[in-house]
């Protein structure tokens, strides 16, 4: 478990609000009776809708009843008076009250529509706190690519007007966001731009706050040391605080950072103060310390006591309705129940462990396969409508050749009774006739050509599929078959790294899905570049880290030479799959034990990324095929003997085409290939101007 919840109450408290209002945690009650007299001696509509609303966020924290009631009363007023920013704000302390209560659907409502309000009264700092609230509920439904969306832009106003306060809140979403992601370098380096406002502010929480969220990227990266160091930043500010609940999560996260690092006597130790900080404040144990302190005495031998914590632990943790809680009770069970020799009830808790993780595994991939199936759905449409439509315009063409003949056998008619004249000008109708139906036929031959053309790219589609699906699939079910088999002899780092495997076969799949999407946007003709500032380093990082695992199956040492300060101006999607498939296909065909290795240069106007590999080589007729596309090549068969179908590096091509790049091969057979992409080279970013920090 780690610290991520921090975040979520920051945002609610400091972003829900513009500078024009005091917040809430300043507030409190003695604020909230002031507010009220306020109230009683105000007459003016205006004036009374700002009363109203200031004293219903007064209130959020502790009666969000009254929040929802003043708000609703400010709202109707500022309706009746048409002050349309008293709407606004009213509607958007509507949906604080809304989410105080835990009514976040409702919520979210209320804030897309506080957010419009905004825009339209060109409040674009006001609109963006209320768009990081937003990112809040879609991040904790699961949308992340919705909530990423809307926190960057929230970052970005926010960032233009100084407003480091809200930074705070909004860089460390954006963290969260990245983590669950499972992109540990971008969740780090938005923590650290959070750390480095809060530091600004001056504000102790917060910065406590952003620590303990490094704290657990570092621990995930294994850095055991340095997220050590970090906690206890981190909780030497909280104790100054006296902030009980906070210094209760540090305490138990250094207790599992301790037992990840295998050191179980401070784990328990952690565990300890962390039970005796709730005990000191008279409150029930958080869920994941009892279960701490269950598996640290089970890890020193103390089996009757491990099980007593864990006991404990159990009620409680069914009263938090919390899956990811509940999964790892019944893991710790699970080898409670082993060391007590009771395989039975050992078996029952992990069953009941895998059971639980599937369904969270299930519930983060629903919403990308509801989105694949939804794309897929919209092209097969609009490929049927493209069918209908030609079917249409070849059965018209059909009628309109009937009726040149019907007009011509009236013409022939008239011309063996007519005179030359006539017969001259009949002949002029047809030779115009003629040529116009020489055109339709013209264009009914383009139109079977290229409805034969997009059968074919299904045909291929369908192909790959096949192909190229049902070896991932069939890996990742022999990994779940033997981390499911009782009697292999698996132990914990034996397990992890078979999950880690079967994780990165399925992201390989989702990558070969989106490849696939991509090519057959490609084929219609409807796929447009974006191009952005890119760091080359970032592209190279995410694609190596997708395809270490299959680097370290061959032996094959993957290394890297780049420059951190080339930025391409380039299409960061496009260009993240033209780089992935070119590393993947110098892994292909590198034998075991060789070498690739990735540069990123700066040149004259452009970024130059070269991808070197110690491989079987190329013909030049097979380089000419592939950088000139005159004629398809054939697949080739990897080192493994495997045939692959060639479309990624066609993609490659048709993708560099569309993001004004170039590429060209340098390969001998037998020695290796190195190819060189070339990307407009992006601007540099203007001198930030100094601002007045407030």
């Amino acid at each position: 478990m780690r610290l991520h919840a921090f975040c979520l109450v920051a945002v609610l408290s400091l972003a829900l609000w513009s500078g024009r209002a005091v917040q809430a945690q300043e507030l409190g009650r003695a604020a909230a009776d002031s507010l009220h007299q306020v109230l009683a001696q105000t007459t003016t509509d205006t004036a009374r809708v700002a009363a109203l609303n200031a004293l219903a966020y007064a209130l959020y924290t502790e009666a969000p009843d009254s929040t929802r009631r003043y708000a609703t009363e400010a709202l109707a007023l500022a309706q009746e008076a048409e002050y349309a920013e008293g709407i606004a704000r009213a509607t958007m302390v509507q949906g604080i009250g809304l989410y105080a209560t835990g009514a976040r659907e409702e919520a979210l409502r209320y804030f897309e529509t506080a957010r419009s309000q905004w825009s339209a009264l060109d409040r674009m700092e006001e609109a963006a706190g209320v768009g990081a609230n937003i990112g809040v509920i879609l991040m904790q439904q699961g949308a992340y690519a919705r909530a990423l969306e809307v926190n960057l832009e929230a970052a970005r106003v926010h960032a233009a007007v100084d407003s480091s306060r809200q930074l705070v809140s909004i860089y460390n979403n954006i963290g969260i966001i990245y983590g669950r992601l499972n992109d540990h370098d971008e969740a780090l380096q938005y923590y650290e731009q959070a750390l480095a406002a809060a530091q600004r502010v001056g504000d102790p929480a917060l910065i406590a706050m952003a620590q303990a969220n490094i704290s657990s990227v570092l621990s995930d990266q294994g850095d055991h040391a340095a997220a050590l160091e970090r906690y206890a930043e981190a909780l030497q500010i909280y104790e100054a605080l006296e902030v009980t609940e906070h210094r209760i999560r540090i305490h138990g996260a250094m207790g599992e950072v301790h037992a990840e690092r295998g050191d179980p006597a401070a784990s328990l130790q952690a565990f300890e103060e962390a039970l005796a900080l709730s005990e000191a404040a008279d409150r029930t144990p958080m869920p994941f310390v009892l279960r701490g302190l269950g598996l640290a005495h089970l890890r020193q031998g103390d089996v009757a006591t491990a099980a007593r914590y864990l006991q404990q632990a159990e009620p409680i943790t069914a009263r938090t309705g919390n899956p990811s809680e509940q999964e790892a009770l019944d893991k710790a069970f699970y080898e409670l129940h082993k060391a007590q020799g009771e395989p039975a009830q050992a078996l029952e808790r992990f069953e009941a462990h895998v059971a639980l993780r599937d369904s969270i595994f299930s519930e983060e991939r629903s919403e990308r396969m509801a989105q694949l199936r939804t794309q897929y759905g919209m092209e097969q449409q609009a490929l049927e409508n493209e069918m209908l439509r030609a079917r249409e315009a070849d059965q018209e063409a059909t009628i309109a050749r009937q009726r040149l003949f019907v007009i011509g056998g009236v013409l022939f008619l008239l011309v063996l009774g007519g005179m030359s004249l006539l017969l001259y000008r009949t002949n002029r109708r047809l030779s115009g006739a003629i040529a116009t139906l020489e055109d339709q036929n013209t264009v009914i031959q383009e139109q079977r050509d290229e409805l034969e053309a997009l059968n074919a790219s299904k045909d291929e589609l369908f192909a790959v599929i096949g192909h190229d699906l049902r070896g991932p699939v069939g890996n990742i079910k022999m990994l779940l078959d033997t981390l499911l088999d009782d009697e292999a002899p698996l132990d914990a780092e034996a397990k992890r790294d078979l999950l880690q495997m079967a994780d990165e076969t399925a992201g390989a799949s989702v990558t070969l899905l989106e490849n696939l999407l991509y090519w057959a946007q490609t084929q219609r003709g409807d796929l447009a570049a974006t191009p952005t500032p890119t760091p080359c380093r970032r592209l190279i990082h995410r694609n190596m880290k997708l395809l270490r695992s299959e680097a370290r199956s061959k032996k094959i040492h993957l290394s890297t030479v780049v420059d951190d300060t080339v930025v391409a101006q380039v299409d960061e999607k496009m260009a993240d799959i033209v780089v992935r498939n070119l590393l993947a296909n110098a892994i292909k065909f590198t034998p075991e034990g060789g070498q690739v290795t990735v540069r990123a240069v700066q040149e004259t106007g452009a970024a130059v990324l070269t991808i070197e590999d110690s491989g079987v080589g190329m013909s030049p007729q097979q380089q000419h095929q592939l950088t000139d596309g005159e004629e398809q090549p054939g697949s080739s068969a990897d080192t493994r003997g495997e045939k692959g179908t060639g479309l990624g590096l066609k993609l490659c091509r048709v993708l560099l085409a569309r993001t004004a790049g170039t590429w060209h091969i340098d390969s001998t057979p037998g020695e290796g290939t190195t190819v060189h992409v070339r990307w407009p080279l992006a601007a540099p970013a203007p001198a930030p101007l100094e601002q007045q920090v407030a």
